[in-house]
């Protein structure tokens, strides 16, 4: 699946906000160039952890594999992993492409491995990589063998 995602300097300063940055001191310099920019710095800087929001964006309905229902409520994020290609811009057109790189019964429950590529849209640059697993409770059992099903791209 491709989707794209698009953000400004504004949105990039209010998740560096509301993640806490300038929190406990308003002008702390190593928290300040993620919400202004001053006279030698260009742009603000996006915070590292901002390129997790491409994979919430990229799937609207969910994680919605035919064959494969859970309920929305018993869906727990077990990890996030982002790998940085490049610094994003402060703001930025990015194409994402999403793929289904694991998938495993556990019985009663199934884990999702899911990988978002973060490219800017008009360089076309990978800007970064962000594996998402989810643990879907009550959803497993599906392979109807005794030896659980795996499957990892």
């Amino acid at each position: 699946m491709i989707s794209t995602y698009s953000y400004t300097k504004i949105g990039a300063a209010f998740y560096a906000l509301g993640i806490g940055a300038c929190a406990s001191d308003a002008v702390d310099k190593e928290e300040l160039k993620y919400v202004y920019h001053e006279n030698s710095q260009k742009a603000i800087k996006v915070f590292p952890t901002f390129p997790a929001l491409l994979t919430l964006e990229s799937l609207p309905n969910g994680f919605d594999l035919p064959g494969l229902q859970y309920e929305s409520r018993l869906l727990v994020h077990g990890q996030q992993y982002i790998e940085m290609y490049k610094p994003f811009p402060s703001s930025c057109h990015a194409q994402n492409k999403v793929s289904l790189v694991g998938l495993y019964d556990k019985g009663k429950a199934t884990i999702l491995e899911i990988e978002t590529k973060g490219y800017e849209k008009e360089s076309g640059d990978l800007l970064c990589v962000n594996i998402s697993t989810v643990y879907l409770r009550d959803a497993g059992g599906f392979s109807k063998s005794s030896k659980l099903f795996s499957y990892s791209n």
